[in-house]
């Protein structure tokens, strides 16, 4: 709610109560406006406070995907995760052959799912889970399988009696060696890793509270739909009565005759200020920070930042190293688990990051000119069948064949 505080302060404190009704009386003839008596036509409904938009409003992972950058913002970390390939390589760096573990490691499901699944998990609540699944006979032995388990079931068991930790899983229990566990984020002394979720559970609250007050703002707040004003002094007996005959003449959708002293003026609002947006572009922007992602991916406005797509490759690299990294590696590191030491995984991240057509096909030329690229290995890193190698002429002259011998 912290966020909120400085934006909407004014709102706070001048709308979130009941209208108070103001009768000005002077004690000379009335001569200007600031002796008209006014009379607020419109709702005097109380909305709810921000106190009571906190207590109803608990925060949870699935109550903060219900707002928009929030939802957003998990799906651009889990689409972008799930879309990369893996490769096996030596210790050296040379590619080796996938195995089917790390090409389809669940048998129900892909391996586009499988990378949903746990990027979801980490992303939301900053912990990843999987079942190892080995052969009956020979648990020893290389995984086979995994499946992908529910973060939200998984309990690390601390037995009394100094017995060994294990892990439930609903009401099965599982030993540690079945569970490959992936923390987002490690904190000292803490079993559980934290996401972003947790971590930033304070200022999502705000945001939900902004975003339940602007619902409730033009359906429960006491902002009268106008005024009713009058330069002469009025009882309470006829205020009540101008104010019901000029709301019953509205619902009839008839002329208004206001009488000898009345005017009415409706109370406007701008739009801008009606529907918050300084406030929800300033939690589009925070939200941004605290799940790592650049501002324009969310689509939000940077005051003095004039990005553009012509450096998107400069972006996409910077939200790779600096949080889609975290992910990768937390990943990469487990499936490494299940192959043999002298074997590692990793994302290939070249596509995601590939320069735009004319930077590369300029690198390609220099590369090419410089001997160390050939043109079919750039015919292959562009996903192009390589071309016939052309035939070695022959350049030595034959000989004769006429049963001579040269001179």
């Amino acid at each position: 709610m912290g966020i909120l505080r400085t934006a909407i302060d004014w709102t706070k404190q001048d709308l979130a109560r009941p209208f108070q009704q103001r009768t000005l009386v002077s004690d000379t003839e009335p001569t200007d406006e600031s002796t008209r008596t006014t009379l607020p036509i419109g709702s005097g409904v109380q909305p709810l406070t921000w106190e009571q938009l906190a207590q109803h409003q608990p925060v949870t992972v699935e109550s903060a995907m219900g707002l928009v950058p929030v939802f957003r913002s998990i799906e651009i970390i889990v689409n972008t995760v799930s879309q990369l390939d893996l490769g096996v390589y030596d210790l050296a760096g040379q590619p080796k052959p996938v195995p089917l573990i790390i090409r389809h490691p669940e048998p129900v499901d892909s391996l586009h799912s499988t990378l949903r699944k746990t990027a979801t998990s980490l992303v939301t609540r900053g912990n990843a889970y999987w079942r190892v699944i080995r052969t009956p006979n020979n648990p020893g032995e290389r995984p086979v399988a995994i499946e992908v388990l529910d973060p939200d079931n998984m309990t690390l068991v601390h037995p009394d009696n100094k017995g060994q930790d294990y892990w439930r899983y609903g009401n099965k229990r599982l030993e540690l060696w079945e569970v490959k566990h992936m923390k987002l984020n490690h904190v000292w002394g803490n079993d559980y890793g934290v996401g972003p979720i947790e971590r930033f559970r304070v200022d999502l609250g705000g945001s939900m509270q902004q975003r339940d007050y602007q619902q409730t703002w033009f359906k429960e707040a006491s902002v009268p739909t106008g005024v009713l004003s009058s330069d002469q002094e009025l009882t309470a007996e006829s205020a009540a009565e101008l104010k019901a005959r000029f709301i019953k003449s509205q619902e009839e959708r008839s002329v208004a005759v206001l009488g000898k002293g009345l005017t009415y003026a409706t109370t406007m609002i701008k739009p801008a200020d009606a529907q918050f947006l300084e406030t929800a572009q300033f939690n589009i922007t925070q939200t941004a920070r605290m799940f790592g992602l650049p501002a324009m991916y969310l689509l939000a406005e940077i005051s003095g930042n004039a990005m553009t797509y012509q450096n998107m490759q400069d972006v996409n690299r910077f939200f790779v190293e600096t949080t889609i990294i975290n992910y990768l590696k937390t990943i990469e590191d487990a499936f490494s688990d299940l192959m043999s030491r002298s074997k590692v995984v990793r994302f290939k991240t070249e596509g995601f990051l590939r320069a735009q057509p004319e930077q590369r096909y300029a690198s390609y030329s220099e590369a090419i000119g410089a001997g160390w690229m050939t043109v079919n290995e750039v015919r292959a890193k562009e996903g192009l069948l390589p071309l016939a190698e052309p035939a070695t002429p022959n350049t030595q002259e034959e000989e004769p064949n006429d049963g001579t011998e040269s001179v």
